[in-house]
């Protein structure tokens, strides 16, 4: 059987805005990290689950987020020496 996926919100998992900056993200992740680890809460039986869904999605964020620096940062390279 093929697993099933789900879609998330992921600004909503994060608790941040669509607009935050990636500094707002990666500060909200680690707060959410913190508060639902599971050393943090051993009572909670979903306390895992809820840890490594903000932990995959801002390991999905990141993933995103680098190659589009990169790739913005090339084409302004790349426009500059067109222009030269």
């Amino acid at each position: 059987m093929a697993p099933v996926r789900t879609k998330h919100d992921y600004y909503a998992i994060l608790e941040v805005e669509q607009t935050a900056d990636a500094a707002s993200i990666r500060a909200s992740y680690r707060r959410l990290a913190r508060i639902k680890h599971p050393d943090k809460n051993p009572t909670n039986p979903n306390a895992t689950s809820e840890f490594q869904l903000v932990r995959h999605t801002f390991s999905g964020y990141s993933r995103i987020e680098q190659p589009s620096n990169l790739l913005a940062g090339y084409l302004d390279s790349r426009s500059i020496l067109e222009f030269v």
